[in-house]
């Protein structure tokens, strides 16, 4: 299972080995999950890959369904929500983010959460335009398409990436203020 250094008077979180492929977020069925994720450690398994997928944060009823023999195989670690700072440790402590675009106000926020982490980040589908450009700008790792094979190679590449650096002026564009200020300015449009 997952323990935390906390246990033993450190701060930052033990994940289990092998390499930690991190979601910190919901996980809902209706955003496609839990398939492509699934489909993707299916190929890294039978490229050789070994992998640990852990899911922090809450899953959906239907997606819980879908990982119950993953999670019983002990193929998936799934992890209860926690506070932002504690997500941030795990995020920091995984060797590899899964980012999975669920609607284009999520994005820029987990996002820019993930890229606060400094560990490189797999993008499981299709995000905007100026989130692929900071994602690719920051050294995060990013594949097109949507295929297990394609995420499959982003996780190798990403398991030997340098850490991500996003410049402190894309972060503050992708920060809560920013993208409240952004949503507000679109709903007073419309009124």
């Amino acid at each position: 299972g997952v323990a935390t250094l906390q246990e033993s008077g450190l701060d930052r979180p033990q994940l289990p080995e092998p390499p930690v492929l991190l979601h910190a977020g919901t996980v809902h069925a209706d955003d496609g999950w839990p398939e492509p994720a699934l489909a993707t450690l299916e190929q890294l398994r039978a490229q050789g890959v070994d992998v640990k997928p852990v899911l922090l944060g809450h899953v959906d009823p239907t997606s819980a369904a879908s990982l119950r023999a993953a999670e019983a195989e002990g193929v998936v670690v799934r992890m209860p929500p926690v506070g932002q700072s504690e997500a941030l440790a795990h995020m920091r402590a995984a060797d590899v983010l899964w980012l999975q675009p669920t609607s284009p106000l999520m994005v820029p926020g987990k996002t820019y959460e993930y890229l606060q982490s400094g560990t490189p980040i797999v993008v499981a589908g299709s995000s905007d335009a100026a989130v692929r450009r900071l994602l690719t700008e920051s050294g995060a790792v990013i594949r097109g398409g949507t295929t297990a094979q394609a995420l499959a190679g982003a996780v190798r590449d990403a398991l030997s990436a340098p850490p991500v650096s996003a410049g402190q002026d894309d972060l503050a564009a992708l920060s809560v203020e920013a993208l409240s200020g952004h949503l507000v300015s679109i709903i007073e449009s419309v009124l």
